[in-house]
């Protein structure tokens, strides 16, 4: 074994700390999502007149858009759009952009 794989598997974190940092990650995140909920609860919820299956087209199309462009779309637009469906309990249409997001992974 060369030395540096031996320190590469040595500084390697362990599980329990593995899972911590994970543990603090999704925190960030599912913050960073309340807060964004907070903005367009605040900003007036400009899509709650809109049926379910046309913010999931408009959510679909704008992240096709935004991952053909490399972010054309304005993002506030898009955690509008995202806050909206979680408001309603309805679980993003990733579904029907896995294709696009495969492309630029």
């Amino acid at each position: 074994m060369t030395n540096e794989v031996a320190k590469a598997k040595r500084d390697r974190p362990s599980r329990p700390e593995f899972d911590k940092v994970e543990a603090i990650a999704d925190a960030v995140i599912e913050s960073d999502r309340m807060d964004c909920i907070a903005r367009y609860l605040v900003a007036g919820r400009r899509f709650s007149n809109l049926q379910t299956a046309d913010v999931e087209r408009r959510w679909t199309e704008a992240v096709r858009i935004f991952l053909a462009s490399y972010g054309s779309v304005n993002p506030g637009y898009m955690e509008d759009l995202d806050s909206e469906l979680r408001l309603r309990k309805v679980p993003l249409p990733e579904e029907s952009v896995r294709d696009q997001v495969a492309a630029v992974a």
